[in-house]
């Protein structure tokens, strides 16, 4: 298993924004490096790591946000809303997070995805606009745009990390996740959307978590987004076939959720409409490139087998 590698962090409070699959791998890298850390969340979770800090508060409102925030050095910023009502959640979250950490003085490193692109073609590079007109990707340009106006204003000191689709422990709603993952170990067939066959970036949440890491405690890359590094870009078919080998358990054959029945799903839910609206990255390839965060911090992505066998030894325990 991978080491963790020496990364010069900030003294003081680190404060993790949000428990999620994200939130978490952030507090494990931070944890593994010896972080005096702390979790903000509505609630705190019952299986907080004892020497993590559990702060609660809403961070959407301004306030709260400045009395959780108070004491930090750094905010990790991986709260999200209901995938649905991203637009109407996520700005005043954001607002929030920049009100706390401006009168704090702390930096804001934002874990965030691609989707503010919108549909691209070719490979995925920072140096394409955001373009995105769909609800769902417009909010996040939006959101970025403010955090990163507040870095240019003098405010606070910020940086964007963006990853592709996720997958690794705690990871379930991805294209990587259960329906792939969880179902191979049941003996099940997984469940992918899309064309499995075409070429589909994914980003090991570890890795992730490491890159968001780097980049905030490096003052010299703030200011601007980066993407994180991932492992050699395959197929969603081959990381199935991956799992199923490094599982050792048979490879099944794929089931592929039908475009039709998921546009009837849409008008009745939700969720399924505000997926429908990045299926752009499943019927063309998916290329994500991560050479200007590799050109200045290494590429420290996980070798996929052992980000895999990390994956599948986590679905395990839960299976438990």
């Amino acid at each position: 298993m991978k080491s963790p590698s020496t990364i010069p962090l900030a003294d003081g409070l680190h404060v993790v924004l949000g428990f999620g699959p994200l939130g978490r791998a952030v507090c494990a890298e931070l944890m593994a490096r010896g972080a005096d850390v702390a979790v903000v969340t509505r609630q705190v979770p019952d299986d907080l790591p004892e020497r993590v800090r559990g702060i609660e508060a809403d961070l959407a409102d301004p306030e709260a946000a400045r009395v959780a925030l108070a004491d930090a050095t750094v905010a990790y910023q991986c709260l999200n809303g209901p995938y649905s009502r991203w637009p109407q959640v996520l700005p005043p979250l954001m607002d929030g997070v920049i009100t706390g950490a401006d009168r704090a003085g702390a930096t804001v490193v934002f874990g965030d995805n691609l989707y503010a692109y919108g549909p691209v073609d070719g490979p995925v590079h920072e140096g394409l606009p955001e373009a995105a007109t769909f609800p769902n990707g417009a909010v996040r340009g939006r959101i970025t745009r403010a955090l990163l106006a507040a870095h240019e204003a003098g405010d606070l000191q910020a940086v964007v990390a963006r990853g592709s689709d996720f997958f690794g422990p705690h990871v379930r709603v991805s294209i990587a996740g259960a329906g792939v993952v969880g179902r191979l170990l049941a003996g099940q067939r997984p469940q992918v959307i899309g064309n499995p066959d075409l070429p589909h970036t994914l980003t090991f949440i570890a890795d992730f978590a490491e890159a968001m890491l780097r980049l905030g405690a490096d003052g010299a890359a703030h200011g601007r987004a980066w993407h994180v590094p991932n492992p050699p870009t395959e197929t969603v078919r081959a990381f199935a076939e991956r799992v199923a080998r490094v599982a050792g358990v048979p490879s099944l054959p794929l089931q592929v959720a039908p475009y039709l029945g998921m546009r009837i799903a849409a008008l009745f839910a939700p969720p399924v409409k505000a997926v429908l609206q990045v299926r752009y990255q499943t019927v063309k390839p998916w290329v994500v490139d991560h050479g200007a965060y590799a050109e200045r911090f290494g590429d420290h992505a996980t070798d996929w087998d052992e980000a895999v066998e990390r994956t599948v030894a986590w679905y395990r325990v839960q299976a438990r």
